[in-house]
């Protein structure tokens, strides 16, 4: 099974020891002023049982956010599974693996070439922002189903 960098957003075994919020990139590129990002030098991620529960039996939608360019090629579904299976799907490839929690942090691992990795969840009205160690800033949003979000000043 290869690792890489995310889902959505999003193992059954437990990773490693839970990262501290230090262990998160707070450099932020300059934000695009439609978006209403976390200040996540000032905020906690969303943590265990709560973090968990967020994507137990949950599908998310959202787009990665490249270089600060939204596009459809951006757009992806995951579908966490409640037994840790997860399928993500993006400009119609679909992937497979395993999604896991610990403490603070959510990783992905995935069958094919897609990247997965661990990510810090921060809050925004119904948006998660995903955060990861190895990116500046934050990686991908999402919301749950088909909800619209409250994040952005116009929409995800």
């Amino acid at each position: 099974m290869k690792r890489g960098l995310f889902c959505s957003l999003l193992c059954l075994a437990l990773a490693g020891p839970a990262l501290a919020q230090d262990d998160i990139a707070v450099d932020a590129p300059d934000i695009p002023d439609y978006l209403d990002v976390p200040d996540i030098s000032q905020e906690l991620p969303i943590m265990d049982d709560a973090l968990t529960a967020l994507f137990t039996g949950k599908t998310h939608r959202g787009y990665y956010d490249i270089y600060g360019v939204r596009s459809g090629e951006n757009n992806f579904t995951e579908v966490m599974n409640v037994d840790g299976t997860t399928v993500h799907t993006r400009d119609g490839v679909v992937s497979k693996g395993r999604w896991r929690t610990k403490g603070p942090i959510v990783c992905f691992d995935y069958d094919d070439d897609l990247n997965g990795g661990c990510f810090s969840i921060y809050l925004r009205g119904n948006c998660h922002y995903a955060y990861s160690r190895s990116a500046r800033g934050f990686v991908a949003v999402s919301v749950i189903d088909d909800a619209y979000p409250t994040c952005e000043k116009p929409y995800v």
